[in-house]
């Protein structure tokens, strides 16, 4: 003959486990759905990796020759160093209370020779020279 167990009004035992197993996977497949949703719109916002160098706008095409650069010496001032390069593009200034550094660049630091000048209170001070002479 089949034992009975007695009735105490939760039906048999083995259903409640099965109930709270199912309760706990959904709720864990909720959860990971709802954090996984989160995930993918955060990836979204992720910025694109840093953008391909591209030449400084406004710098002068023209090229920069090896007697250029050895025509530019410490101590002059912006105007005697446009007389050889041409026009220079204002690249930074900075003020502080004894000095002012502006920075200069001349060139294409891409496709050619670029230069850079840093002028502390109107005269040069560093000459910085990058990539091939052009003549």
């Amino acid at each position: 003959m089949s034992q009975q167990q007695p009735n105490d009004g939760q039906g048999p035992k083995g259903l409640g486990y099965v109930i709270l197993v199912i309760v706990i996977f959904g709720g864990l497949i909720l959860g990971l759905s709802s954090w996984r949703n989160q995930l993918e719109r955060d990836q979204k916002q992720v910025p694109d990796p840093a953008p391909v160098a591209k030449p400084l706008p406004g710098l002068p095409s023209k090229g920069i020759s090896k007697s250029d650069l050895d025509a530019i010496n410490p101590g002059m001032n912006l105007d005697e160093v446009e007389k050889v390069l041409g026009p220079g593009k204002l690249v930074s200034e900075t003020k502080t209370e004894k000095h002012v550094y502006d920075l200069y660049a001349w060139g294409d630091p891409l496709n050619g020779t670029s230069v850079s000048v840093t002028f502390i209170d109107g005269s040069a001070s560093e000459i910085s020279a990058t990539g091939g002479t052009d003549r």
